[in-house]
């Protein structure tokens, strides 16, 4: 079996039951299995692709963008998910670095392709999903009076079936190569773990580029039989909750600010909308322990933290609907994935001491696309250098102290972010923190960065108070500022390469 078989293994299994529900339009398991032959055939025959062949999806969430992912996995290729937000610079890197042969996008991003297309001579072809241009194959023509049939398997389990780009975060992106082996080992584990069901409905609003909602939604989710609901929100989370209670959710996965929202903010019907919740999964970025409380308390409904990574097959670690889960934990690796916690020269550390997180599983990358020394630094022995440092308890769990690049040298000590975050968030006043390092002389210093719930003040030397009675005196950070916001991915995470820029602009 290969991801191109996920479709038409539940079309024999559920039929015509509702797979998927992008506003008022649905498709049951065998209509979207079908079209989504279609769409595989017409991309051989009309777009000319061929087995390896890169596909960059540069859609937004639409019914198109499921049925591009699992066709080109059909018809051998490789799928590129692209963020929509990107510059017309940025694609022109990632389609440049990739050969991308292919792009699948719609009305609202065309431009960006076309301005672009003379500077990419691997890119011949084009199709837009919602529109008609004479730069572009229309949809239509991808599909109609295309075969139904299977396709016969164009793929080995070690072929590469992802090439997703990291967020380059310390310099341009690298393409990580994710096979279909490995990937559908990873569903494999997650299914072990965390269960799915085909009277689930799974809520996907995260944009699909990411790998987090492209796994766990337009993929796993339909694996298990579960109807899928795509949309986007937005900044509404009155039309989040009205999407709930419409759709009788029952499984949410989203990304800790908006289960920090959804705490904190007065929402109409709320409490009665996420009662058809049977479990709520956080990803993308780390959870305070405050909003897991609050959320489990407020709603009674699990709210599952995770660990994941793209080159980490991608999820790593989960907190389960059964046995204890820890506040500040991301809970146990899945069956199939090991950790382990390493030194700086790569000696496995006892349970509670700090070090690199280590991941080795049949899902981690095969290696960056066209950056050999790259993947050489990520991978020894077979195991990957996540770049995060964490630890494990006694019984497993295992803890995200920090990202390794963000660690704040104070005077020859190790000061982690994350800690002195948590304990910022803890201030009734404060909604978000982050913590960078400022060089100052041959050291560090730890600087934050807070914004305010609605409606509340407080100064920054109250909130420096806050934090003695918490923290180390080299922990405390040497200055408080508050701002309106912290620069953020689409996924919620903060970018913390922004931090100085917002510093500079920042108020006392």
């Amino acid at each position: 079996m290969m991801l191109g078989d996920i479709l038409a293994e539940a079309a024999d299994r559920w039929g015509d039951r509702t797979a998927l529900t992008v506003d008022d339009r649905q498709f049951g398991f065998r209509a979207l299995h079908l079209e989504t032959n279609r769409l595989a055939h017409g991309l051989i025959q009309t777009a000319g692709l061929q087995t390896g062949d890169r596909v960059v999806i540069l859609l937004d969430n639409c019914w198109q963008a499921v049925v591009s992912y699992h066709a080109v996995a059909k018809a051998g290729a490789i799928a590129i998910p692209c963020n929509t937000r990107q510059t017309r610079s940025e694609l022109q890197f990632m389609l440049g670095d990739s050969g991308t042969r292919l792009v699948i996008t719609s009305t609202a991003h065309l431009s960006k392709i076309e301005a672009i297309r003379s500077s990419l001579p691997a890119l011949t072809s084009v199709i837009c999903v919602d529109g008609e241009s004479e730069q572009a194959i229309s949809w239509s023509a991808c599909t109609e009076g295309m075969p139904e049939r299977d396709l016969p398997s164009r793929v080995r389990s070690d072929d590469v079936a992802f090439i997703a780009y990291t967020s380059g975060t310390t310099g341009r992106p690298k393409g990580a190569m994710l096979t279909h082996g490995g990937y559908l080992a990873n569903l494999e584990s997650i299914h072990r773990a965390i269960p799915f069901y085909p009277s689930d409905n799974v809520l996907i609003m995260l944009p699909h580029f990411h790998i987090f909602p492209l796994t766990l939604g337009l993929f796993y989710a339909l694996r298990e039989g579960a109807q899928i609901v795509l949309t986007e929100i937005g900044r509404s989370f009155e039309k989040l909750v009205h999407l709930i209670a419409q759709h009788r959710i029952t499984i949410l996965p989203a990304v800790p600010p908006i289960f920090h929202i959804l705490v904190s903010k007065r929402i109409p019907g709320v409490k009665a909308a996420l009662s058809s919740l049977r479990m709520a999964i956080s990803g993308g970025a780390a959870l305070t322990p405050a909003t897991w409380e609050k959320f489990e308390r407020t709603f009674g409904v699990p709210l599952l933290e995770a660990y994941g990574m793209t080159e980490g097959g991608p999820l790593i670690c989960i907190n389960r609907m059964e046995g204890p889960r820890k506040p500040g934990s991301v809970g146990l690796p899945i069956p199939g994935v090991e950790v382990d916690i390493l030194d700086p020269q790569g000696r496995r550390l006892p349970p509670g001491e700090i070090g690199e997180i280590a991941v080795k599983s049949p899902g981690v990358l095969k290696g960056y696309y066209h950056h050999p020394e790259a993947t050489r630094e990520a991978l020894r022995q077979g195991w990957l250098l996540t770049g995060d440092m964490g630890l494990r308890d006694a019984e497993g769990y295992v803890y995200i102290v920090d990202r390794k690049k963000d660690v704040i040298v104070v005077q020859g000590i190790n000061v982690y972010p994350k800690e002195i975050e948590d304990v910022l968030s803890r201030h009734p006043a404060v909604m978000e923190a982050a913590v960078i390092g400022e060089k100052r002389g041959g050291s560090e210093i730890p600087v934050a960065l807070v914004t305010l719930r609605p409606g509340l003040t407080v100064t920054g030397k109250e909130i420096l108070e806050h934090c003695r009675q918490h923290l180390a005196p080299f922990k405390v950070p040497r200055r408080v500022h508050i701002v309106s916001e912290l620069p953020k991915t689409p996924l919620g995470k903060v970018q913390k390469q922004e931090l100085q820029r917002v510093l500079a602009g920042s108020r006392d």
